[in-house]
């Protein structure tokens, strides 16, 4: 954890700055294209839907949303980290798409006794789509392992089949006016095109290769590096998610569906500050640490830092003014809620940078801390908010759910990320006084 770069040098060949920058364009290129795509889709279901089986929609995607994580059991971030250390373990890949395997299975056990107390078969039915799609998106450690190798165009590419899958198969469900149930497999059918994609670019066709690959060693090392992302990941999403489960709880499902319009518009930007981490994460992985002598560090958390500005504005001003027009009249309450959305960007931004220098010094016990904290300031501040405003006091509380945890957490843990933090907030100025 020292200021010597870890794996090759720092100083890369031009190939390979043009290599990250080419992986860096097609995956903004990629999900731009999805979000053209989605704003239309989204915009045409809830108009057909209502806001009421919309909420109840929403409301299943979200109760699966914090379950997820048990998905892949944390092994999707160590997976990242591991493929850039030497020597590599083997049989890395192999060995973490068959722990997201049983992952899936204790997501569809957990989800059972759930879907038999809801006593709507249609939830119940939603659920089990819902498994199916966390099924194939096992596939995402494919993901990992192209993004490892600087092949950020293939992952693109996969995207925008994704996106053009979830299109087709969205538009026949609403021109042949189908019932709620087929959009929960819309998702489905439009990941399950994207892992096979993902497995051909990977060239993981051999099953029986690949079954042969995994081993007990690394998948001991996978779990012991994983389960504070595992940790981490359930908190973030009982933070990001929890909020339209208890708002159906409290309040029903038309609030939820007016709250997920909203959450809908403001965190199609988010793609903006993860694709530019994970691009990042490579060099951050082979690079020292250290702000000051990291370039790649230090690029990465300007640029956080002014995608968050942007994303603020962009929500509040641009996006909130859109949500009558794309959605119809019945969601512009929705707007309501966009100004506290808007305001939890710039900690969207600079936290997710900020994960991947905790992965780097192997702070992972500190990445599920925070989480973990924010998490649960999430669900005491939705227990205020949500009763006196609704939904919009749900997007209050996570604005602030995500500032304790990105900023105030990290500054009481020690003197390290204490001046860590302080360059994630301030990297122009702590730039411009170390070139003094």
């Amino acid at each position: 954890m020292g200021d010597e770069p870890v794996g090759r040098s720092l100083t890369q060949p031009p190939a390979e700055g043009d290599r990250l920058s080419t992986s860096l364009l097609s995956q903004a290129g990629s999900q731009l294209f999805r979000i053209a795509v989605s704003i239309g889709i989204s915009g045409w279901t809830a108009r057909y839907l209502g806001p009421t089986s919309l909420g109840k929609l929403s409301y299943v995607a979200a109760l699966v949303g914090v379950l997820s994580p048990l998905g892949s059991l944390g092994v999707k971030g160590s997976l990242g980290i591991l493929l850039c250390e030497q020597p590599q373990l083997p049989g890395l890949v192999a060995t973490a798409f068959r722990i997201e395997l049983v992952g899936t299975l204790l997501i569809a056990l957990v989800l059972l006794p759930v879907a038999w107390a809801s006593r709507d078969p249609v939830v119940a039915g939603l659920m089990g789509l819902a498994v199916l799609a966390n099924l194939f998106n096992s596939a995402e450690v494919y993901e990992v392992e192209l993004l490892s190798q600087q092949r950020g165009t293939c992952v693109a590419k996969a995207g925008i089949l994704e996106t053009l899958a979830g299109a087709f198969t969205s538009t026949v469900a609403l021109v042949s006016q189908a019932p709620l149930m087929v959009f929960g497999a819309v998702q489905a059918a439009a990941i399950a095109a994207k892992a096979l994609l993902l497995q051909g670019f990977a060239n993981q066709w051999d099953f029986n290769q690949f079954r042969q690959g995994a081993t007990w060693l690394t998948a001991e090392a996978l779990l012991k590096r994983g389960w504070p992302l595992l940790l981490a990941g359930l908190s973030v999403m009982l933070y990001m998610k929890s909020d339209q489960v208890m708002i159906d709880w409290i309040k029903g499902p038309e609030e939820v569906g007016q709250y997920s319009t909203a959450v809908k518009a403001a965190e199609s930007i988010y793609f903006i500050p993860v694709v530019v981490t994970s691009t990042f994460l490579p060099r951050i992985g082979l690079g020292s640490g250290s702000f000051a002598s990291d370039q790649a560090l230090r690029q990465l958390y300007k640029a956080s830092w002014v995608i968050g500005i942007a994303m603020t504005v962009a929500t509040t001003t641009l996006l909130s003014p859109l949500i009558p027009t794309i959605f119809g009249d019945e969601f512009r309450p929705a707007q309501g809620a966009m100004t506290w959305l808007g305001m939890a960007a710039f900690s969207v931004s600079t936290g997710t940078s900020s994960s991947a220098w905790l992965q780097k010094m192997k702070l992972e016990k500190l990445s599920a801390l925070r989480t973990a904290i924010g998490c649960l300031a999430n669900i005491l501040l939705n227990l205020i908010f949500i009763p006196r405003e609704g939904f919009v006091g749900a997007a209050m509380a996570t604005f602030l759910s995500y500032t304790i945890a990105t900023f105030l957490v990290p500054l009481a843990w020690s003197r390290m990320t204490r001046e860590n933090m302080c360059r994630l907030a301030f990297p122009f100025l702590v730039s411009q006084a170390q070139s003094k």
